[in-house]
Parts: C-alpha cells; sequence; structure tokens
C-alpha cells in the first residue's frame, strides 16, 4: 500500500494477505411419496456449491440409519429408504484441496419423520376356480404379503423373492405374523405364509390376517366351496415294497384313518394271490397282525364309509422264505484289538429256522469295495492298524442271506530295534571293505516300512538302507530282520560306528523307532590316515601346544607378581612408625586390603603333572538305544 500527501516522498507499507481454500457450502431437499418407510426417499444435494470451483465429496448421515452413501455414483443425491422415526439427516462436504483431506464442512441438517409402513394381506392359492373336497390336502399361499418394515432374512428366511419386507436391516424391525382362519372352524388352521390344510365340506370363507404389532392388522378373504369326499386311508403299516419273511406276522394298522365328515368306515385287506380276504370289513380303530404265504403279493386296502364312499390304495408286499440270522459272536461291536494279535472270527451263533446254512462269508469292510477275508464260521485273521468294519454273511439253500456287522479297532505299533548284528567284526584302515548290518525290529504289527543306517568315523558320515525283501543280501523276506550293507575304507585306526532307525505309519508323520548303535573295531597303521585325520591330528597338536605356552605364562606372571609384592612390604617396613608426621595420621595403604591381598592368597603350585587320562584299547562303547 502506498501512502502520498502529494508533497512529501510516497510511503509504502507492506503487509501480507493469506487467502484460504474455503470448504464447499452444503444445502439439499428431501423429496418422497409419502412419510411412511416403505417410501423411497430422494435426498438432492445439487444446491450445493464449491466457491473455487473445486470437486465436491458428499457425506449422506442418519442418526439412526448412520452412513447413507457407502457407494454412490453421484454424491450429491441419495436414493434409498430410510427406517421408521425421525431423522436428523446431515450433509457434510469436502473438495479436493490437499488441505481438506479427511476434513469436512460444517453440516446441513434436515429433519425427516418417517412412519412404520402397515403391513399387506393377499391371498395367492387357492383360487375360487379350484374343485376341492373335504380330504383334499390344499395349499394356501400368502405370496406378495409382509411388512415393509420386517428384514427379509427374519420375516421370510429361505423363501423366494415377491414378498413384502425390506432386504436391509431396519433399526427397529417390526415382527409380522401371518394367521388363517375359516368361518367353519373355531381355530385357525394354520400360522405361516404358506400352509396345507384341510377344509370341512361346505362354504368356507377363508381370512388371512396379517398383523405387525403397530399397526391395526389388515385381512384379505376368499370363498371356497368343499365337497364331502370317502374316508382318507393313513395306513402306519405295512410300508409298500418290503420284504417280510413267512415265520413272521405282518402288521396292518390303519389306525391313522379318518373321515373328514365325521362318517362311520370299515377296513379291509385283499390280495391278487389269495382267494379270500386277509382282513374283511374290520374296526379301523385297531391295529391286526396276520401270516402271509411267500409270493410277491399287490395288497388292495380299502375304506368304505356308511354313505357308500370308498378309498382304496395299492401297496406291493413280498414274503419270502425264512432266511438264516446272521449273529457277530466275536469280535464284539467296539472291540480293541492289540497290534498283531490274531482275530477270532466266530459266526457259531448264527441260525436259520429252516436249518438250511450252507455258507458263512467273513468281508472286510462292505458294499462292492469289501474284501473277502473267510468262508468258515470260525477263523483267525489278523489286520493291519486302523478302525474296520467287519461283515458278515450268512446264507441259505435257498439263496436267502443275511448280514450283520461288528466295528473293531486294531492299535497300532512302534517299531523297536531290539539288536544290531555287524558283519566283520573288524576293519583295518585304508582297505575297502564291505559291512553288512542286519537289524532285528520288535513291530507287532508289522508295519515297519523303511530301515536307515549311517555308517560314520572321524565326523564324516554315510547313508544306507535295510530291506527286508529277501533279495540279496536280505535272507527272508518280512521275517523283521532287515538287511543292508556298505562300502566303506576307514581312514585310520580307531572305531567305527553304525547307527540305524526303523520308520512305519504314515509318511507324512511317520513313527520313529529307537536309535540303535554298534561299533567295529578298526586296525591298521596311522600313516594310512585320510586327509581330514590328518588335519585333526594337527588341529590337535596346535591346540595342546598353544595350552602349554599359556600354562607357562601364567607361572612366570605369578612369580613376578609375588617379587613386586615381597618388595613393597620390605619397603613399607623399612620406613617405620616414625617415618609419618603427626599432622597425618593417614596411611597410605590400607591394612585390611594388605591382610586380604597377601594373608589370604594361596600359593599356586604347578609342581605337579596333571595325569593324562589314557583309555585302552580294550574298551569297546557299548551299544546306545536312543528313544
Amino acid at each position: 500500500m502506498a501512502f502520498s500527501d502529494g508533497l512529501n516522498p510516497t510511503v509504502y507499507y507492506n503487509l501480507s494477505v493469506e487467502v484460504q481454500n474455503e470448504y464447499p457450502h452444503p444445502s439439499f431437499t428431501v423429496s418422497r411419496d409419502s412419510n411412511l418407510s416403505q417410501s423411497q426417499v430422494t435426498l438432492d444435494g445439487s444446491a450445493s456449491f464449491d466457491p473455487e470451483g473445486d470437486t465436491i465429496f458428499a457425506w449422506w448421515n442418519s442418526d439412526i440409519d448412520g452412513d447413507l452413501n457407502t457407494s454412490m455414483s453421484t454424491p450429491l443425491i441419495w436414493t434409498g429408504h430410510l427406517s421408521q422415526g425421525t431423522h436428523t439427516i446431515r450433509l457434510r462436504l469436502s473438495d479436493d484441496d490437499s488441505y481438506h483431506i479427511n476434513q469436512w464442512s460444517t453440516p446441513f441438517e434436515v429433519e425427516v419423520v418417517v412412519l412404520n409402513s402397515p403391513p399387506l394381506a393377499h391371498i395367492e392359492l387357492p383360487t375360487a376356480s379350484d374343485s376341492i373336497e373335504s380330504a383334499d390336502l390344499v395349499l394356501f399361499s400368502a405370496f406378495g404379503s409382509g411388512d415393509w418394515d420386517a428384514p427379509c432374512a427374519e420375516a421370510f428366511p429361505e423363501m423366494s423373492t415377491g414378498w413384502l419386507c425390506n432386504p436391509g436391516t431396519p433399526s427397529m424391525p417390526d415382527t409380522v405374523t401371518p394367521e388363517w382362519t375359516s368361518d367353519l372352524l373355531s381355530e385357525p388352521f394354520g400360522g405361516d405364509w404358506q400352509v396345507e390344510a384341510r377344509l370341512p365340506s361346505g362354504t368356507n370363507v377363508v381370512t388371512l390376517t396379517v398383523s405387525d404389532g403397530v399397526n391395526t392388522p389388515v385381512t384379505d378373504s376368499m370363498t371356497i366351496e368343499v365337497s364331502t369326499s370317502a374316508p382318507i386311508l393313513v395306513l402306519a403299516s405295512p410300508d409298500d415294497g418290503i420284504e417280510v419273511v413267512s415265520n413272521e406276522v405282518v402288521l396292518f394298522d390303519p389306525q391313522q384313518s379318518w373321515d373328514p365328515d365325521g362318517d362311520n368306515f370299515t377296513f379291509s385287506v385283499t390280495s391278487n394271490l389269495l382267494s379270500e380276504p386277509l382282513l374283511d370289513a374290520v374296526n379301523p380303530n385297531f391295529w391286526y397282525s396276520r401270516y402271509v404265504p411267500s409270493g410277491d403279493h399287490i395288497l388292495t386296502f380299502t375304506v368304505i364309509d356308511e354313505t357308500g364312499m370308498s378309498r382304496n390304495e395299492t401297496r406291493s408286499l413280498k414274503v419270502l422264505a425264512s432266511p438264516p440270522m446272521a449273529i457277530i459272536s466275536s469280535p464284539q461291536e467296539g472291540e480293541t484289538i492289540s497290534p498283531g494279535e490274531n482275530i477270532f472270527l466266530n459266526a457259531n451263533e448264527s441260525w436259520d429256522a429252516d436249518e438250511d446254512i450252507i455258507l458263512y462269508r467273513w468281508y472286510l469292510g462292505q458294499g462292492a469295495s469289501a474284501l473277502l477275508l473267510n468262508e468258515t464260521a470260525m477263523g483267525n485273521q489278523t489286520l493291519l492298524p486302523g478302525i474296520h468294519l467287519i461283515s458278515l454273511q450268512v446264507k441259505d439253500s435257498r439263496g436267502a442271506s443275511t448280514w450283520a456287522f461288528a466295528n473293531i479297532t486294531v492299535d497300532d505299533s512302534w517299531p523297536v530295534l531290539d539288536d544290531l548284528l555287524v558283519e566283520p567284526g573288524t576293519l583295518t584302515a585304508g582297505v575297502e571293505s564291505i559291512i553288512t548290518v542286519r537289524a532285528f525290529v520288535l513291530d507287532a504289527d508289522m508295519t515297519t516300512w523303511e530301515c536307515v543306517g549311517w555308517v560314520s568315523q572321524g565326523g564324516i558320515e554315510s547313508e544306507f538302507s535295510l530291506s527286508d525283501d529277501g533279495a540279496e543280501p536280505d535272507g527272508v523276506a518280512s521275517d523283521s530282520t532287515w538287511t543292508g550293507q556298505v562300502k566303506v575304507t576307514p581312514g585310520r585306526d580307531g572305531w567305527m560306528n553304525i547307527e540305524v532307525i526303523c520308520r512305519d505309519g504314515p509318511e507324512e508323520e511317520p513313527h520313529l523307532s529307537n536309535r540303535l548303535s554298534s561299533t567295529i573295531r578298526v586296525e591298521g597303521a596311522s600313516q594310512q590316515s585320510s586327509f581330514f585325520d590328518v588335519i585333526m591330528d594337527s588341529t590337535v597338536a596346535i591346540i595342546l601346544g598353544l595350552l602349554g605356552l599359556a600354562v607357562v605364562g601364567g607361572v612366570l606372571y605369578t612369580l613376578s607378581r609375588k617379587r613386586r609384592l615381597a618388595a613393597d612390604l620390605q619397603m613399607i617396613e623399612s620406613w617405620g612408625v616414625s617415618g609419618f608426621g603427626d599432622e597425618d595420621d593417614d596411611s597410605p595403604f590400607d591394612e585390611d586390603d594388605i591382610a586380604d591381598s597377601v594373608g589370604d592368597e594361596e600359593p599356586l603350585d604347578f609342581t605337579e603333572e596333571v595325569d593324562a587320562e589314557e583309555i585302552s584299547d580294550d574298551d569297546i562303547p557299548s551299544m546306545v538305544e536312543l528313544d
């Protein structure tokens, strides 16, 4: 700024002015068809503006429903439904200015009142044109009914679309309930959106009532003509297509049969293979048992009421000659078998009323994958570890058979290395030899699938495999003696170590045996030592030399320290008590320190030589088993 009076020199004044980027100015309007919650609401904030013309970001929020614009292509316009209640709708704006990141303008607020929507009742099925008897099971459907304030996941779980409900999660959901009634019935006949029911004969006025607990219940009604019908046959036994045996009675149970019109009725049973009825016009309020001869029967069941109206039903019944009864005496259901133990298969308690059993068959498993184990009434069997299903089939001379089953568990065992046999007993340094190793394995379930050995000397180790397949060098297959060979050339005299470990169980998590080791004496001149052995010997010599130098240095240091200490004491004694002035009572040496440093120190004795530990060549290392 410049200031001048026209006479004097102009005076200038500098003033710094900072212009800040303003936040956008929010504003919006609310439009909807009604105040009900099912009415769609439009919040239009297009009147909002940014003074600098920056890109605007909108944040819509309701104090009841929370944030509204989780994802919108047009941020200043929001369309959707609001939950019932009095909402305070807030619009906050921001722009793309870097100083406004995560910062918003003062909100523009509008209060919106949303009322609870009434429910809707609609009868979709049945239709007025349907022909219905009193015995018919009619489907009643309220498809299209519902309440907008009820969440779909709760009001109509696992049902198709088309029902009136809120797909979201209202903040104050309604509990909507339907009820079906007929003016000819004293009680409601249904309480769900879809029900199956029978109506009494006559003119029925069926009403669907839907209530949400807030608004007045709504209804929808229709008139249905229902005609009289024959009794309804409900046969609990026998089932259609069953097979029974001739030495057992067949149960006929019509007790659940009834007449929709309340008429009295009777029950009869006939067969296409018999000239006389099995049951003739008996009371349906009881059950009856009858013997039926063998054959493929088509049974006809008939109920007739006092007006002459009848209903019948046919079922097939196959009657077989008496089959045998399969019974597993051993092993017992749920029995646990020790690993490797013989399983006693015993079917002696099986029986046949016709005494014509001709075949026993034991299977492992069932169905097409079953494995035949034995074809005798009794036998012994070993099985691998695991859970097994033992199946017994017993067949008679007519080809009829029955089955029995027993679930058993065979425990598993871990391999245990019992002993090692190593040949030869002695090796010569520098001479190639073949070592034969035999590992005696104790594994009750015989599931050991691998044995591995290691031969080592002087830090050098080699791995080899053992087998129990009968191929050389193994003598007999599967005799629990695992054999392997390895070529070695000992580098020096001493000992060569042999270790073996075995595995069984699953390959991904095998069971490991104990680790068993043995040693072989190596004889021969040390000049045949390997390069590694020479390095090891040289290293040992160097270490011993360094230790000797350290000992000599320690002795010389101790002697020098003793001489210096003796000289210091002699000097102190030569001074005497009068050597110090009366005004200086403090001694330059602390008597306690001198006593501690001299009187308590034991002299080091280096005259005794440490005896070297002698190890006899006859002390052969013992075998060690590692779990």
